[in-house]
């Protein structure tokens, strides 16, 4: 396994955006988070819905959308004692 050019610690609103920012400039990301999903509390589900979210709003949505920009970061569900 070769070492990332970035690790990013935390999948929530401030790790996403990171690790998408990383991906669009080509890096290679790690992105550990302890939860299964990511989205942290902010986003959470964001991940698992489809279409245009009504309900929770467009900033919600947005959670979606760098779910979707962070593809390709190899994720990490961890935690450590």
């Amino acid at each position: 396994m070769n070492a990332p050019d970035l690790l990013v610690i935390g999948g929530g609103a401030a790790g996403l955006s990171a690790a998408a920012t990383a991906r669009g400039f080509g890096l290679s990301v790690e992105l550990i988070d302890e939860r299964a999903a990511l989205g942290g509390n902010f986003y959470a589900g964001a991940g698992e819905r489809e279409g245009e979210d009504t309900v929770l709003g467009p900033d919600y949505a947005h959670g979606s959308n760098l779910i979707a920009n962070a593809s390709g970061a190899r994720l990490s569900k961890t935690t450590l004692a």
